[in-house]
């Protein structure tokens, strides 16, 4: 966590309650509380928009495991922070960066039918016809279509990071809404089930 020239405290005119929330997630950092570090940063961020929080917030999400977010704070400090970040943290982030990068893998989708609603673990990634892969972290992922009028598919997925992934193709088949049923009887009052 940067704690030193380049943060919130550094800053004239920072308000008190930046300062604080800051010092307070360095705290939680240190502590491992990653979650409520996050928390604090995100909301020092939000009263006193700063680059250096964005590395601290990448080291956060990186610590969650939530790779993505991670990535894009990263990139953010390194593009806002431009020549100010010293060139020791610099080669620190892009390294880091290119960790966190071998962690993805770009998975193909395609459905049958247009217009299903596609999602990997309960997230929902986009529509049928995907355009471009979806990049996904590694390790066992569910993909599922749904389209209204069809039964889902779903498919579990094993992915190592910076694997090929074959094309996952997910079949979605019509469901009969309304079925009409015809009975006779030769019994009067007969009570069917």
């Amino acid at each position: 966590v940067m704690t030193t020239s380049v943060d919130v405290r550094a800053e004239q005119g920072a308000n008190n309650e930046a300062r604080r929330r800051f010092m307070r997630g360095v705290d939680l950092f240190e502590a491992g509380d990653y979650s409520a570090s996050l928390a604090e940063f995100t909301r020092a961020y939000e009263l006193r928009p700063h680059w250096a929080l964005l590395f601290n917030m990448g080291q956060c999400y990186a610590s969650l495991n939530r790779y993505e977010e991670a990535i894009e704070h990263f990139e953010r400090f390194l593009s806002e922070g431009g020549s100010r970040i010293e060139t020791s943290r610099r080669r620190e982030v892009t390294t880091e960066l290119e960790r966190l990068r071998e962690m993805f893998a770009e998975l193909r989708i395609s459905v049958n039918v247009e217009g299903a609603r596609i999602s990997i673990d309960d997230r929902e990634v986009g529509q049928s016809p995907l355009d471009e892969p979806v990049r996904v972290v590694a390790g066992l992922r569910t993909i599922e279509a749904r389209l209204e009028g069809y039964r889902p598919a779903r498919q579990e997925v094993t992915i190592a990071g910076g694997a090929t992934i074959p094309p996952i193709e997910l079949v979605l088949e019509p469901v009969s809404r309304v079925a009409r049923i015809t009975v006779e009887s030769d019994v009067q009052g007969a009570v069917l089930f």
